[in-house]
């Protein structure tokens, strides 16, 4: 079985990940069916019920929300250890996406938490040997369906979407900018596609490269003997 990479589609409110995440699902189960994988779906919305925390709780930057990104940085993190053995992961945001909205909307100390946090460390590590892909925001896209917080003005939406780029740099995590001229879905699963191709390649490289460097090294050990 091939070894592929996970996929991760992040990015602010309203950029089209859900939609992405399904359509990429959708190709990979028709076009590579041999392959293994499993979806982990928006987490934060479930989480915000159980943690009683509300849209204007998030942006107020209140301790309750804060509490809030941290739990939900933990879930994600607990779903993918849970579904580590089912192959490779294809998720509908990350556990950058918590740390991003701490960071534009909670005291600058909650981000410093997140980032030192073990549970970030061990996503972090999983991140960089992943295809992160980052969605741009799409204006016609935005729009209001009475739970997920949304920006004040488009202003907010971008700063957002600058947080998310600024963290993923900060932590030395490689990301495709997928940008908003790119709107059509076909288009924008074959952008997926082939980055997340390009990576197993690189990864796969990697491997060989290491392992013909053991080789070598097992040789040359075996002549000394000699």
């Amino acid at each position: 079985m091939e070894d592929m990479p996970s996929i991760y589609i992040i990015g602010a409110q309203c950029t089209g990940k859900t939609t992405l995440v399904e359509a990429v699902s959708r190709h990979i189960r028709r076009e590579r069916s041999h392959l293994s994988f499993t979806i982990i779906k928006e987490l934060a919305r479930g989480v915000l019920v159980t943690a009683d925390v509300n849209r204007d709780d998030i942006r107020a930057g209140t301790e309750k929300a804060m509490n809030f990104q941290r739990l939900v940085l933990k879930t994600q993190l607990d779903e993918e250890q849970k579904l580590q053995n089912r192959g490779f992961i294809i998720s509908d945001r990350s556990g950058i996406d918590p740390i991003a909205y701490a960071n534009l909307y909670g005291p600058p100390q909650a981000t410093t938490e997140m980032l030192g946090s073990s549970s970030w460390a061990a996503l972090r590590k999983r991140m960089c040997q992943s295809i992160v892909i980052l969605s741009e925001p799409v204006l016609p896209w935005l729009f209001d369906d009475g739970v997920r917080l949304m920006p004040e003005d488009i202003s907010e939406w971008f700063a957002l979407h600058n947080a998310f780029i600024s963290l993923l740099q900060q932590s030395e995590i490689k990301f495709e900018s997928l940008p908003a001229t790119c709107n059509v879905i076909e288009k924008r699963v074959a952008f997926v596609l082939e980055a997340w191709e390009t990576r197993a390649k690189q990864a796969a490289s990697v491997t060989a490269s290491a392992q013909e460097t053991r080789d070598l090294s097992s040789a040359a050990a075996t002549t000394s003997q000699l």
